[in-house]
C-alpha cells in the first residue's frame, strides 16, 4: 500500500506491500514482482493537462532481478491519487538492451456522462440465440 499526503510543501508517504495497478501492464515484459525492492517519494513535479497544470508527487520504485533492473517513476496527483505520468526504465545487463516507456495523461474525466444510446445494442437481422452446451 502506498499512501501519499501533501500538506503545504511537506509530503509524507507510507509504503508497505506496494502493488501498483499499472505494474500488471508492465509485468509480463519486464518480469516485475508486485513488491519493489525500494519505493520512496523523491520530489514534486507537474503535468500539463488540457485544463491546466496539475501538481503531483514523484514516487520512485526500483526492482532488481538476475540480469536486469527496472525503475518506475510516477507523478501522482495527491488530491485524486491518480497516476498522471508513469515512466518505466528497464535494462537487461546481459543483453545491454535498455527500454523506456512513458505514459502521460493529457486529460481525463471523472464519472463522465453518456447519452442513453451511446452503448445501445441492436440484434442484427437474422441472428439466432445460441444455446449453452449441455
Amino acid at each position: 500500500m502506498l499512501s501519499i499526503r501533501a500538506t503545504g510543501t511537506a509530503t509524507t508517504a507510507k509504503v508497505s506491500g506496494c502493488s501498483f495497478p499499472l505494474s500488471k501492464f508492465y509485468k509480463e515484459f519486464y518480469k516485475l514482482e508486485d513488491d519493489p525492492e525500494t519505493a520512496s517519494v523523491v520530489g514534486h513535479d507537474h503535468v500539463r493537462l488540457a485544463d491546466g497544470d496539475r501538481e503531483c508527487v514523484l514516487v520512485r520504485a526500483e526492482w532488481k532481478s538476475g540480469t536486469g533492473n527496472a525503475v518506475r517513476t510516477m507523478c501522482i496527483d495527491p488530491t485524486s491519487a491518480l497516476i498522471l505520468r508513469d515512466a518505466l526504465e528497464g535494462e537487461n545487463e546481459k543483453t545491454g538492451v535498455r527500454t523506456v516507456t512513458i505514459t502521460e495523461f493529457t486529460s481525463f474525466e471523472s464519472n463522465p456522462t453518456f447519452a442513453p444510446d451511446t452503448f445501445k445494442f441492436s440484434v442484427p437481422p437474422g441472428a439466432v440465440e445460441a444455446s449453452p452446451p449441455q
